[in-house]
């Protein structure tokens, strides 16, 4: 049984392709063979949760907060790794797989405030961002959308298979 790659080689593989769907030329990709060999989320999952980011936009808090659990963020109380998300009154944090250093996001209502780059080692602000760009750091879909299509598959499967739901919820 294959164990899942730890999150900052998961990330960099979200991040490779990205950077395959949105170059305007090819690109060469040097890789292991299992790496090559092991599966990729669909791009659409990239694409549809994608998420722009620039001072001044609209865009409730909770809308991000949102996104970034869909996108397999881990909540945590300082952003310190890819994959890291911390909320805290009106300061949204991430590290995302695009991102060299994680992003502070500050909101004033329904509007974002700023955006500037953080030093995960002391957590303080630096430069400001003029955009970020969030993608998911997670191959799996986690929105409650793919959650219906799920089980609604299961559901037709266990009919085409004869399963009642009482014997699914024995398994």
């Amino acid at each position: 049984q294959e164990l899942d790659p730890p999150p900052e080689v998961t990330a960099r593989r979200l991040a490779v392709l990205w950077e395959l769907m949105a170059a305007d030329r090819p690109l060469l990709v040097v890789t292991s063979a299992a790496a090559a060999a092991s599966r990729l989320c669909p791009p659409e999952h990239l694409l549809d949760n994608y998420l722009q980011l620039t001072p001044g936009q609209r865009l409730e808090r909770e809308a991000l907060t949102k996104a970034l659990a869909q996108g397999g963020y881990t909540p945590v109380p300082l952003v310190e790794q890819v994959g890291d998300c911390a909320v805290r009154g009106s300061v949204v944090d991430f590290f995302g797989p695009l991102l060299d250093e994680p992003v502070r996001v500050e909101f004033f209502g329904d509007e974002v405030e700023s955006l500037r780059r953080f030093d995960p080692t002391d957590q303080r602000s630096q430069l400001p961002l003029p955009e970020a760009a969030l993608i998911p750091c997670s191959p799996v879909d986690l929105s409650s959308a793919a959650a219906d299509r799920a089980v609604k598959r299961l559901r037709a499967l266990a009919r085409e298979e004869s399963l009642s739901t009482r014997r699914l919820a024995e398994l």
